[in-house]
């Protein structure tokens, strides 16, 4: 996660640039222990990007003089495959940048247990390679030497999605999480509640930033949303099911686990459903057979109904497949699970009420992407982790809502989904971010750097 929130930071940043040659030169990004890879063409031949994989092996493309290096640590790259110069990860090899840059690929180490500061046989110094005079961080996740390296006086060292949420912060911890936070000359926080947590660990005002890159990327997403699910071919029927729908009875569950099903225990809730009443479309949070399948036989368990009909909707279904598939759907309403990948966010835009999943479970996705698709976000106890909960909570508290027992969502949906949605509040936020997006963006980048209007 935390690399996919790096990139996507980096990438607004970079994507923005009208002039990208006026970027400070060598700037550096590290991002440590995530799971997934997730890199737009936009980045164009701009960057330099390095990646590590588990092993701890590093890849560089070499694009520009100047340089984005991303360090990761990805466990499925590279396995049981020799590392050799102009060896693609298959996880970006369709993306045609990459392949055009194969030969310019390098493999170097980035040493965490060989690491020395002296030339000892068999040792490692990241710093006879490693030349960035700028480098960034997200979120917590620090190396020793990265940490050494961007301690150095040389070096304008950023930290961009800090967070201090769930972390405690006092007597000795907090003694060290100070002097380790006290290495950066700039701390872009995610949220104001985050912003005043590290002025309580003794972080100086002037080093700290307010800005979440993800609304910006959101925003982008929705202005976009229209276009991009028209090039489906279940958009126009989807669209025209929906339009038998008022906003605030269109009801999407969104990254939904099997487990949270258990919202179909009330009788009540499929009553309305099979009336017609609401439509119900469930997005899974895993799109794999199994996955689905999973989803599928709990609201059957759950519900307990045998006159319950649950429709699924894929991503490879033919036009003649999907007339058919609403027609039903028109005839004899019912639930509709969507295995349609990568539109979530898109889908959001289409719906008034969301409930976002992982709040009974580990932990909550993102209730950003349904809050600034002007939906009324209901979502699970777990939120210990989310600084985007904090951010609505900060901004439309009467807009989230917290569902401690499953079972009772449609008692909690069925005083509350008709709220009329402070779209207005919104906009006039989303406005804001484009502003402050310019101050941000040329403290990051240098203040030379101009933007696309």
């Amino acid at each position: 996660m935390q690399l996919e929130r790096l990139l996507l930071n980096i990438e607004t940043l970079v994507t923005r640039s009208r002039n990208i040659e006026e970027i400070d030169a060598h700037v550096t990004v590290a991002i440590l222990h995530h799971r997934r890879w997730h890199l737009q063409s936009t980045l164009r031949e701009n960057i330099e990007l390095v990646l590590q994989s588990g092993e701890r092996t590093m890849t560089t493309f070499n694009l520009l003089e100047k340089n984005v290096l991303v360090h990761s640590m990805y466990r499925r790259w590279f396995r049981g495959g020799k590392h050799r110069k102009g060896y693609v990860p298959t996880t970006i090899n369709s993306n045609p940048l990459w392949l055009s840059k194969a030969d310019n690929l390098r493999i170097l180490r980035l040493p965490i247990i060989t690491f020395s500061l002296f030339p000892w046989p068999s040792s490692q110094n990241i710093f006879s390679w490693l030349t960035a005079k700028k480098l960034i961080l997200c979120r917590y996740d620090f190396f020793p030497e990265l940490m050494l390296y961007g301690g150095r006086s040389d070096v304008v060292f950023i930290l961009l999605s800090a967070t201090l949420k769930n972390k405690k912060i006092h007597g000795l911890r907090g003694i060290f999480c100070r002097e380790i936070f006290n290495f950066f000359k700039l701390i872009v926080s995610a949220t104001d509640r985050d912003a005043d947590r590290f002025m309580e660990l003794g972080i100086e005002q002037k080093k700290i930033s307010v800005f979440d890159f993800r609304v910006i990327q959101i925003m982008d997403r929705m202005k976009n949303a229209g276009s991009v699910l028209k090039k489906w071919d279940f958009f126009e029927d989807y669209n025209g099911y929906l339009d038998g729908f008022s906003m605030d009875s269109r009801l999407l569950f969104g990254s939904a686990w099997p487990s949270e099903m258990g919202v179909f225990k009330n009788h009540e809730f499929i009553k309305c459903i099979m009336d017609g009443k609401i439509s119900v479309t469930i997005a899974p949070h895993k799109l794999g057979k199994g996955f689905i399948d999973e989803i599928i036989n709990s609201i059957k368990k759950f519900a307990n109904d045998p006159l319950l009909e649950i429709y699924h909707l894929s991503g490879d279904m033919n036009s003649d497949e999907i007339r058919e598939l609403f027609l039903n759907l028109k005839k004899k309403p019912g639930i509709l699970v969507s295995s349609v990948p990568g539109i979530l966010c898109e889908l959001y835009s289409l719906h008034g009420n969301v409930f976002v999943g992982g709040g009974h479970g580990r932990s909550i996705h993102s209730v950003l992407e349904p809050y600034l698709a002007m939906a009324n976000v209901f979502c699970g106890p777990k939120v210990h982790r989310s600084t985007e909960y904090d951010f609505i909570l900060d901004n439309s508290p009467d807009f989230i809502t917290i569902v401690f027992e499953i079972d009772k969502f449609y008692e909690i949906f069925n005083e509350r989904y008709q709220k009329v949605i402070d779209s207005g509040k919104r906009k006039k936020l989303m406005t804001g971010f484009d502003v402050q997006f310019i101050d941000v963006y040329r403290k990051i980048l240098g203040k030379g750097c101009d933007l696309y209007a």
